[in-house]
């Protein structure tokens, strides 16, 4: 302003040299005067509440109590997120804080490395003034705010001593900690950065980001269903669903945000972490406490202590089963997704014999891992028949236990004293379609055997529209399509009655850059390629008909991991026009995604099983299990973590299991209509004939 001035003057007059001096004066006044005034303003000190108000990059200058100690480097390595979390004294904080009325109170104060010169060691309890710069994140609804330290001083060492309770206790009293008893109810953030307490009990909903040191807990006496395990698709529906599912839950995070695979440190787990000492999804916390933080788009609990959190094993409504349910009969039949189970090591470089990249074990150490692991699941279930999924797609005639079933099959057997136990069925192709997994089945030969006359039968493409459907957009044959299904009729030694078994595996939910029109996300909770799905199960009923394997049968069994939840369209059709029946409660589950739980594995029967009294149940060996208890050594994964004797999470699927008490039947339709294919079919005569030929013969002898 008055630099303007002058220059208006001096194009008005010529400028004198006192005008000069005047001038040079009066700036140098004005100058100084606003640095100082500048200055007094950045040394004021704010409530923190005021300071997250203010935009990124703004000075701001704080004095609060350390309520959570993550620096990194300072001797606590369970504790490093770079930094520690602040928060006002009761007597200056804004409003009452308990009742959620303004503004957070705390917030998190980032640091450096402590081999800096300037690095100040805090502690719990230290009432400490930090100078620096907000953080504020571009999409922030002003949540994940920080401040970067440029200056940190310790002014009164510590208001609260000692370790354990007794700091919980002095905390309580210096600062607001603030109680929550409903996570659904309550504004989070609005106490983001704060010491919380949450009365209600919560419940492990999922371990997917263990690796991360982080849980999702779940406000609920029960863990949340997939909205269509129990409700038929809708958007409105699905939206209210994931609405509340979001309301009720939060993350348990430790006090880093990485190395889970090598180590679990989060507070009220073990700290030797294995089968027997680990927590698993379904595990009960009771007022959970800690620093509530904003991360990666969600709410995060951590403890600031050891020992002030703990997870009650015993209230868990969902046990580890480490044996697989009884199923009743003389003839067992399991679906099992396998995961990937490969020969051909994933080594960068190696390629299937279909030409594709493996999925399986990245070295050979992995690969004896995980067949350990599957043929201990195997010998367990201890099925008549398997219907397996997600075995390495290769094939042979020859029976030379070469391929990757015949390996599965040879290291199976090598459980039970006969090593001819269980034998493979050789589809009748090299692959089954192109892709790099196919269904296999494999059967012990000592209870049932590949009907006379029958012949191995697979669906594809050119099999579907020999039934009438148009394929123009493929249907298993191709990207994103559903695997080949395979059919195989066997004779059951007891009984003599035969049964065909159809195994199937459906295309998966996850888009791709294949996705598009039906088989985009309808928003309705099907997720992706709901269509190709719903088209594969209308194929397979009408293949079914059809008597593919060369024999009139009617005792079918169609399993497999059909990756549809049970009120989905391609499990209600099966139900409601294929004529079969779901065995499966409806509180079953095979699989769990994003805390939640639901069915994708199925055994399906059609109504002359019916007669065979059976009997279903699913494992519940893998799907809420640690997934750090596979397999897999990748990304400096903690060897000790595995059991070579144990079949826990084996797979991320559930086996379904099927018992049936095989009788022969006085029904005309036994399910072995055929002697052979294309025989006539066999009449029987009423049992009323033959007592009229024993009364005759009673007469004639009289």
């Amino acid at each position: 302003f008055f630099n303007f001035t002058f220059y208006i003057l001096h194009q008005l007059f010529f400028e004198t040299k006192a005008m000069t001096l005047t001038r040079t004066f009066l700036t140098i006044i004005v100058n100084l005067y606003v640095f100082l005034r500048s200055s007094a303003e950045s040394e004021e000190i704010e409530l923190i509440s005021s300071v997250r108000r203010k935009k990124n990059g703004d000075r701001v200058i704080v004095r609060a109590v350390v309520v959570g100690d993550y620096q990194n480097g300072d001797g606590d390595e369970i504790r490093d997120l770079g930094g520690f979390f602040l928060q006002e004294e009761r007597a200056e904080k804004e409003g009452d804080g308990i009742s959620y009325g303004t503004t957070s109170e705390g917030i998190f104060v980032r640091q450096g490395l402590s081999d800096g010169e300037d690095f100040i060691d805090v502690l719990l309890g230290n009432i400490v003034e930090v100078n620096g710069t907000l953080a504020v994140p571009e999409d922030s609804d002003g949540d994940d705010v920080s401040i970067l330290a440029e200056n940190v001083i310790i002014l009164d060492g510590n208001v609260c001593e000692g370790t354990g309770s007794a700091i919980d206790s002095c905390l309580k009293k210096t600062v607001n900690f603030a109680l929550v008893d409903s996570i659904a109810k309550a504004r989070l953030d609005q106490l983001e950065g704060m010491l919380v307490e949450f009365t209600e009990n919560m419940m492990i909903s999922s371990l997917y980001e263990l690796y991360k040191n982080r849980i999702d807990l779940y406000a609920g006496d029960t863990l949340q269903y997939l909205y269509t395990q129990q409700n038929i698709p809708s958007k409105e529906g699905y939206k209210k669903h994931l609405d509340n599912l979001d309301s009720h839950s939060i993350k348990y995070c430790g006090g880093t945000d990485f190395g889970g695979n090598e180590k679990i440190v989060l507070d009220g787990f073990a700290k030797n972490f294995t089968e027997e000492t680990s927590n698993r999804v379904g595990d009960v916390i009771r007022g959970v406490r800690g620093n509530l933080q904003f991360i990666d788009g969600h709410f995060c609990i951590r403890s600031y202590r050891d020992g002030m959190n703990s997870f009650d094993r015993s209230s868990n409504l969902y046990p580890r089963e480490n044996q697989p349910p009884t199923v009743y009969g003389n003839l067992r039949i399991a679906s099992v997704n396998v995961l990937n189970f490969f020969t051909t090591i994933d080594n960068g470089t190696a390629t299937t014999a279909t030409g594709l990249s493996p999925w399986g074990a990245d070295n050979s150490e992995e690969f004896v891992r995980q067949l350990s692991k599957l043929v201990n699941a195997l010998a367990a279930i201890d099925a008549d028949i398997f219907g397996l999924m997600e075995v390495e797609n290769d094939f042979s005639d020859s029976q030379n236990r070469s391929t990757p079933v015949e390996v599965l099959v040879t290291a199976l057997n090598g459980k039970y004293d006969d090593a001819g136990t269980y034998k493979c069925v050789y589809p009748g192709t090299q692959h089954l379609d192109t892709g790099r997994t196919a269904v296999v089945v494999v059967y012990k030969p000592g209870s049932v055997f590949p009907a006379v006359n029958t012949t191995p039968a697979f669906l594809n493409d050119d099999v579907a529209a020999s039934l009438g459907f148009d394929v123009s957009e493929p249907i298993f044959d191709g990207p994103s399509t559903n695997k080949w299904s395979l059919a195989v009729t066997f004779s059951h030694r007891r009984s003599g009655n035969n049964l065909t078994v159809f195994v199937n595996h459906f295309k998966s939910k996850l888009c791709s850059r294949y996705t598009d029109g039906k088989n985009i996300d309808q928003e309705d909770g099907a997720g992706c390629y709901n269509d190709i799905r719903l088209r594969g199960a209308e194929v397979v009923s009408s293949w079914i008909k059809s008597n593919p394997t060369g024999i009139r049968n009617s005792n079918n069994v169609v399993m497999g991991d059909f990756n549809a939840y049970a009120k989905e369209d391609p499990i209600q059709y099966f139900i409601n026009e294929g004529g079969l029946a779901n065995l499966e409660s409806e509180t079953a589950y095979s699989y769990s995604y994003g805390g939640q739980i639901g069915t994708l594995d199925y055994v399906l029967v059609s109504k002359n099983v019916m007669a065979f009294n059976p009997n279903a149940h699913i494992w519940h060996v893998n799907s809420l299990e640690p997934y750090v208890f596979d397999y897999n050594l990748e990304y400096s994964r903690n060897s000790s973590f595995f059991n070579v004797d144990s079949p826990i999470r084996f797979s991320d699927h559930d086996p379904a299991l099927l018992g049936l008490e095989m009788h022969k039947s006085d029904e005309e339709n036994d399910g072995r209509d055929d002697l052979e294919s294309g025989s006539k079919k066999r009449t029987r005569l009423p049992k009323t004939y033959f007592l009229f030929l024993c009364m005759l013969s009673s007469v004639v002898y009289i």
